[in-house]
């Protein structure tokens, strides 16, 4: 059968937390009376899967849209790295409330233990308070029983790196680094397609009417001494300019601010994932147009090898490459 092309939206899985809050009903229509912490978009995973919310292809799984096209989808090289599974989860969170702390795999401790993939991510701060912060790898080198006590006795707090975050800020974190989110930051986060976390330290909260389950001896495996963020907060005041965030292996972010009426062309090599954080624009290709609004999260497959972005209101957006 052939594929339809044309940019592919999903409907958003809502998380509650109870770390979260109610600040993404300024992007999102959230469920009434409920604290949510995140926002999944184009999850591939054996619990957690995205239904497709647009288009010909409407009503279908996310992953059942994949084998049926994945190489339609992800292009021929892509596809020889991913098969059947898409690669990238996207999240809006909401920390209204500091998150536990905690680490997530790296891709050789999940081929170890049999895990599908390790977790690394990526931060763009979109709003945050004026003592909102991320904790972020160790300050120190330290030996791994050392570390534990450290975490045991609560202490661990004061051996973790603290920055300041300001919208506009992005951090990259490799999977084996230790992190939290601070309150008062929406969050929007890019990562591996995989929910494995290790919770080594909750504040806490495992002693309130909640508990929440530690794992801090496979978090200590899991943990990358050396791991260091890497940090781009470098403000773009550019309009019409693509910026280029961060390039790993996995992914490549642009960022990009467009002014009410003008236009954007992209003509890279696809495909991309496009996240809107402020405003709408029309989408224009050669076989269409589509509407792209205030937090939606649309996939653009490699077919469509350049498109225009014509903005109806003030738009700054994120395009995500798929590596």
């Amino acid at each position: 059968m052939t594929f339809t092309l044309y940019p592919i939206k999903v409907f958003p899985i809502f998380k509650e937390k109870i770390w979260g809050g109610r600040k993404l009903n300024s992007f999102l229509k959230l469920p009434e009376n409920k604290k949510i912490g995140e926002v999944w978009f184009f999850a591939d995973q054996e619990l957690n899967c995205s239904i497709v919310a647009n288009g010909q292809y409407k009503g279908l799984k996310l992953n059942e849209l994949m084998k049926k096209y994945s190489k339609e989808i992800l292009g021929s090289e892509l596809f020889k790295k991913y098969d059947n599974k898409f690669p990238l989860l996207f999240k809006f969170i909401d920390a209204e409330d500091k998150l536990s702390i905690q680490v997530h795999p790296d891709d050789e401790f999940a081929k170890k233990n049999n895990l599908p993939s390790g977790k690394s991510e990526a931060w763009y701060i979109v709003s945050s308070g004026k003592k909102s912060f991320v904790l972020l790898g160790l300050k120190k080198r330290m030996k791994k029983n050392l570390l534990k006590k450290l975490i045991m006795t609560g202490r661990i707090t004061n051996y973790l790196m603290k920055y300041k975050t300001t919208p506009g800020d992005c951090y990259y974190i490799k999977g084996g680094t230790l992190h939290s989110i601070g309150p008062s930051n929406v969050i929007f986060e890019i990562q591996q397609n995989t929910d494995k976390t290790y919770r080594i330290f909750d504040w806490g909260r495992q002693n309130l009417e909640i508990s929440r389950e530690l794992d801090i001896d496979n978090g200590i495996k899991a943990i990358r001494i050396n791991n260091k963020p890497a940090i781009n907060n470098k403000k773009s005041k550019s309009f019409l300019k693509i910026k280029k965030i961060f390039e790993t292996d996995k992914f490549v972010i642009n960022e990009l601010n467009i002014e009410k009426g003008k236009k954007c062309w992209y003509n890279r090599s696809g495909p991309f994932v496009i996240s809107v954080f402020e405003g709408y624009a029309d989408m224009l290709w050669k076989q269409g147009k589509e509407k792209i609004n205030k937090g939606e999260v649309v996939l653009v497959p490699f077919g469509i090898k350049n498109f225009t972005l014509y903005a109806k209101e003030k738009i700054k957006c994120l395009i995500t490459e798929i590596r």
